[in-house]
């Protein structure tokens, strides 16, 4: 039986689609709790791709994570 993590309750705070794929690919807390910080502060997806770029992520995963947080 599959249990909550805290990464996984950490990662809902972004949607569940958001939440599934962070989940999906082993991101740790700490990088979960840059992408929430991250996304606090910014208001497009450039700005999103861009910071997280400065922490070693790929432009284009940046994109397509704004668009999963952002899926309405």
């Amino acid at each position: 039986m599959w249990a909550p993590s805290r990464n996984w309750h950490r990662a809902q705070t972004l949607g569940d689609r958001a939440a599934r794929y962070l989940i999906a690919h082993r991101y740790t807390l700490p990088a979960i709790d840059t992408i929430v910080q991250i996304r606090g502060a910014v208001t497009s997806a450039g700005d999103f791709s861009h910071r997280l770029s400065q922490h070693g992520l790929a432009l284009t995963e940046g994109t397509y994570l704004w668009e999963l947080i952002n899926i309405t």
